[in-house]
């Protein structure tokens, strides 16, 4: 059992695992036959980034760092600190002080570990540490469409505003979503609706807004942009020659979760 656990917010000393040090082979305490002083007695751990529920932008580098301290506060010259990750099995890093972006995406908790001199464990979790692109999640916001016409001489015009939840990937490479309006033209009230499928590739959206009027369907090229949390894009063309469709999507993150990973 464990026989002394020494708390510290999400950090922890281990002295003495089931009756044995935790040092007992020897090998990583008391080096070169050193003698244990009491010089590392009470020494504790802090992890200065990233915190708990950190966003880690993917691909873009973020820092580690953790500080080892005497009892008395002062600031230990220990850089022999291991990090590793509950989610990406291969990702490890060594050292007080690293910079990194190779950590996968997913929902990360984050353990930085050090063994001290004299066999103490110095053990710190961080954990939903969140790893995706900076403009993934979930959008929602509004579609505005304006359809005109001319029939027997006359033009006519009709437009709708309707609600859309737009999901951009963990990646940041695709981006989808629906969304659907009645438009009142002619005397009759359609229902319309709309999808989204969208490629991004730094900042910019490419893809199909495939509008349906019922009547007949049609997918329109559209051009936008996604950063800082805003989504807009933009499509107008003819169908048939006479039917003109205009359309604008606006939309605004309000949440990191895509659904799923």
């Amino acid at each position: 059992m464990i026989l002394s656990i020494l708390l510290g917010c999400q950090g922890y000393v281990l002295t003495e695992v089931d009756g044995a040090s935790v040092d007992d082979t020897g090998a990583d305490s008391m080096l070169d036959g050193e003698e244990d002083d009491g010089t590392w007695d009470g020494a504790w751990m802090e992890v200065l980034s990233p915190g708990s529920g950190d966003f880690l932008p993917l691909d873009e580098t973020s820092s580690f760092e953790a500080v080892i301290y005497y009892a008395d506060g002062t600031e230990a010259d220990f850089s022999d600190i291991q990090w590793t990750s509950d989610r990406d099995e291969g990702w490890s890093l060594l050292g007080s002080f690293i910079e990194d972006d190779s950590l996968d995406v997913g929902g990360h908790a984050i353990t930085a570990e050090a063994l001290l001199p004299n066999g103490d464990r110095l053990v710190y979790t961080m954990g939903g540490i969140l790893v995706q692109h900076e403009d993934a999640g979930t959008y929602v916001g509004n579609v505005k469409v304006d359809v005109s016409l001319s029939y027997d001489g006359v033009d006519y015009s009709a437009g709708c505003t309707g609600s859309v939840t737009i999901l951009v990937d963990v990646y940041g490479e695709s981006a989808a979503g629906d969304s659907t309006c009645t438009l009142s033209l002619l005397g009759y009230d359609q229902d319309t609706s709309y999808g989204f499928n969208l490629a991004v590739d730094d900042g910019s959206l490419e893809g199909a807004a495939e509008v349906d009027l019922s009547l007949f369907a049609y997918d329109f090229d559209l051009d936008g942009d996604v950063g800082e949390g805003e989504l807009s894009g933009i499509w107008d063309d003819e169908i048939l020659g006479y039917v003109g469709v205009a359309g604008e999507l606006e939309a605004t993150r309000i949440s990191r979760s895509v659904g799923k990973e």
